[in-house]
């Protein structure tokens, strides 16, 4: 989004009677949240190691070889 957008958001939130300011803010508190929380898992995983393959083969093979009992 740009800057031009986010400052005609802002001033719109701005311009909401406090009553529905108090209900609106902390679902929108919230949802930021969840967003920052997301962001986090995602960076964190990209930087978690090696890639690996998200086809649906790829994945059946993995969860088997977890699974498969130990010899």
């Amino acid at each position: 989004m740009n800057t031009t957008k986010m400052d005609a958001l802002i001033n719109r939130l701005q311009g909401l009677p406090e009553d529905i300011k108090k209900v609106l803010a902390p679902s929108l508190n919230e949802y930021l949240n969840k967003l920052e929380d997301l962001r986090d898992t995602i960076e964190s995983s990209k930087n978690s190691g090696a890639p690996i393959s998200l086809s649906k083969d790829a994945l059946l093979q993995r969860i088997y070889k977890k699974n498969a009992p130990q010899m």
